[in-house]
């Protein structure tokens, strides 16, 4: 074999070796968990945000319904 195959075979050995200990370093600090976590947190706030915005519309509509029952009340009420 010439160096050129062994510094192509070295590099091939560190990239794996970097892999591995990339792997056993993330399970370690259980940050694979936590971008699991952190991903389903912000499906569940997206959710969220989503009913807070129905419910406000819904909202609006009642107070509007609201202020125009009362004004019509009012109005039999003077009349």
């Amino acid at each position: 074999m010439n160096n050129l195959s062994y510094v192509l075979f070295g590099l091939l050995i560190m990239v794996g070796i970097f892999l591995l200990g990339r792997e056993i370093f993330c399970w370690y600090l259980k940050i694979n968990e936590r971008v699991r976590l952190l991903e389903k947190n912000n499906e569940l706030l997206s959710n969220q945000n989503q009913l807070l915005s129905r419910l406000s519309k819904n909202t609006d509509k009642n107070l509007k319904l609201l202020s125009n029952f009362e004004n019509q009340k009012e109005e039999n009420i003077h009349e």
